[in-house]
């Protein structure tokens, strides 16, 4: 039995079918028969047997396991945590849920992970190699797994579509046509992904490799310069990021993912430890892997003297692609040191989104000054 009323929840066998895309990086394993192989690629969506909605998080992962944060909880277990919810009610395939009001701030984290202390246990994993309690579920966790790359492909095989989901296929073709960008290096993401019912969907596009992310931004340029789009600016990191228009009235976010052959990350590779918060400014000198989450920006941060950083690393997608090459930017975080588990070479990091308490921010001196970031 599910807990407190979720045997309402259909078996696996009467959901609609997600053919699942196994991990290049595991091709090694044998894929067993209702077993579920993660692909663990950030922005993957996964639907626990508790009802539980998961977003993956990064692309190091422990080998049967994957990293996540909670976004989507079913209406019968918001009691269990002590966390502000929208409003409004989301529905899955009659499932009604209820979603997360903010998913990244340090009350959530900690919120989110005295509750799994609680009810769901296993969710927990004390990571030796960051030195935290993190939240990962384990492949024999997912109930439906969702993917960008096959939500898009099966849509553009679908029938009847609805007003939304055509808005979908005419925008991404739109732009795949302007960029050079072939139609399967697109994928969905968030409710179309899912099939959520929403009261306010948008159309959340995920574009697959640097590259190809640079010549859709370059071609939404210029496609909102010919008004065939019009850019969405919601908050002061949207006048340099430029990833949100409108077309057709309608909302289009657009992100970008690592292609596998761009993850070069390795769970175990390195380890690290906190040391202490930490605020400065230093100049960005490259941005190459600053589009992707988590974002990373290699850094000139000589006016700190002790435990230089060489790079900052955003956890979270809000401060990801607002800063380039030669710009100033400040920076606030926790400093953490990195050892190579092979050469024991030790370097630092500072790391934005850790959970602290503290704001953490990274601030591009082109903004101007610099807002109260603390809420």
């Amino acid at each position: 039995m599910l807990p407190l009323g979720l045997n309402t929840i259909r078996p696996v066998s009467q959901l609609r079918t997600v053919r699942c895309v196994y991990d290049r990086r595991r091709d090694r394993d044998q894929a067993h028969v209702g077993v579920v192989v993660m692909l663990r690629r950030d922005g993957d969506i996964a639907l626990s047997k508790e009802g539980l909605i998961f977003y993956v998080e990064g692309y190091e992962h422990p080998s049967d396991r994957s990293f996540a944060y909670l976004k989507y909880v079913p209406s019968r277990l918001r009691a269990l945590f002590d966390l502000e919810f929208l409003p409004a009610e989301y529905w899955l395939d009659g499932l009604p849920l209820v979603r997360l009001a903010r998913l990244y701030s340090p009350r959530t984290v900690a919120s989110t992970l005295a509750a799994f202390q609680k009810a769901f246990p296993s969710y927990l994993y004390d990571c030796p190699v960051n030195g935290k309690r993190l939240i990962a579920f384990s492949d024999d966790r997912v109930e439906r797994l969702f993917k960008p790359e096959q939500a898009l492909a099966q849509l553009l095989r679908k029938n009847g579509r609805s007003r939304l989901e055509q808005m979908a296929i005419n925008w991404v073709n739109l732009v795949s046509g302007a960029s050079g960008v072939s139609l399967d290096e697109f994928g969905l993401h968030g409710s179309l992904c899912v099939g959520l019912r929403s009261p306010s969907p948008d159309i959340d596009i995920v574009v697959f490799g640097a590259e190809n992310f640079c010549k859709v931004k370059a071609a939404v340029g210029r496609l909102c310069s010919e008004r065939q789009l019009k850019y969405l600016v919601e908050n002061r990191w949207d006048t340099v990021r430029l990833n949100k228009v409108t077309f057709q009235g309608e909302k289009v976010v657009f992100n970008a993912v690592r292609k596998p052959e761009e993850i070069h990350e390795r769970y175990g590779a390195y380890r690290r430890r906190a040391l202490k918060p930490i605020r400065l400014k230093a100049i960005v000198t490259s941005a190459r892997e600053a589009v992707f989450k988590p974002a990373h920006y290699e850094i000139d941060a000589s006016r700190w003297e002790e435990h230089l950083p060489s790079q900052v690393v955003s956890m979270t997608g809000e401060f990801r692609d607002i800063a380039s090459a030669g710009d100033e930017v400040e920076v606030s975080g926790v400093l953490e040191r990195e050892t190579d588990a092979a050469t024991g070479a030790e370097t630092y990091r500072v790391v934005v989104g850790s959970g602290s308490p503290r704001p953490e921010y990274v601030w591009p001196s082109s903004l101007g000054s610099r807002p109260d970031l603390s809420r």
